[in-house]
């Protein structure tokens, strides 16, 4: 008789964190959780059952959730949500709900997100940051939200002024990922990561992926100068902590998973290697 898998029947809401590799776990969640019937609605946001939540990379401070996204994460007919959110939206769900997440170390997300808004003519600082500000400047004086411990931010659910977030907001968030979060991964350990979310949720098929939005253009961290370095960490403490605690949570869940865990991350990794190698880079 197959075992129940506890959280097979709860709609993943995968709160998307930027430059943490969520982009790639999207397209992973997508492929598992999708309806067999194609369709589109809410504005093309709704596709085949999966919602995607309709925010940038930049948040407004205490913006209110649409009435618009309020009615789509209402519907009976939702199996997944991914998106640039903040914790809480589950309040707008009618149906069993599970949180996932990606963290990423503080440096390295930080680095990425710069080089991605000096890049993406898109984004709202872009004209700033391809003028050839600096990445001391970027952190320091733009108040970037986003470039200040945004990973607590998101998943406290809080949203203070640029500069102050504070062991309470860090406490809120550990707090969540703990009672709210049934997988919390790191970009580090990516592939252990989408292993666990498969066994948690009850996925049937491996989750092969295609790197997504993979910026070579981005110099290496070894090429950063210290003081960089040190800038972004004192800006990101509350970002460090959590990432921490991130590891010993995914640790812990590995941990329980059983031994025969890390041969099918193994086998995964050789199999994944050859998808890759079969349908190169994705251009997304």
């Amino acid at each position: 008789m197959k075992t129940k898998v506890p959280n097979s029947n709860k709609i993943p809401l995968f709160l998307h964190i930027p430059k943490t590799g969520g982009t790639t776990l999207k397209h992973c969640i997508y492929d598992q959780c999708k309806a067999n019937e194609h369709y589109k609605s809410e504005e093309g946001m709704l596709v085949n059952g999966i919602y995607y939540y309709p925010a940038g990379l930049h948040k407004e401070p205490d913006a209110a959730i649409p009435a618009t996204v309020i009615r789509a994460l209402e519907r009976h007919d939702i199996r997944a949500v991914t998106g640039h959110f903040s914790f809480g939206i589950h309040s707008y769900i009618n149906r069993p709900w599970t949180y996932i997440t990606l963290l990423r170390n503080p440096v390295n997300r930080v680095v990425s997100l710069y080089h991605h808004i000096r890049r993406d003519s898109n984004t709202p600082l872009h004209e700033i940051v391809s003028s050839g500000i600096s990445i001391e400047d970027f952190v320091l004086h733009l108040s970037c939200r986003e470039a200040d411990n945004d990973q607590t931010r998101r998943i406290s659910g809080l949203e203070p002024e640029f500069g102050a977030c504070s062991i309470s907001t860090l406490d809120k968030a550990k707090d969540n990922l703990r009672r709210y979060f049934s997988v919390v991964g790191v970009t580090e350990c990516f592939d252990e990561t989408v292993i666990l979310i498969k066994r948690t949720l009850g996925w049937a098929d491996d989750p092969y992926y295609l790197p997504g939005l993979v910026n070579k253009e981005r110099p290496a961290i070894a090429s950063l100068p210290q003081r960089s370095i040190d800038i972004i960490l004192e800006r990101n403490q509350l970002d460090t902590k959590l990432h921490e605690f991130a590891k010993e949570l995914l640790y812990e869940k590995i941990a329980n998973q059983g031994s025969d865990f890390n041969s099918e991350v193994r086998r995964f990794k050789a199999l994944n290697a050859e998808y890759i190698a079969k349908y190169g880079l994705p251009s997304w």
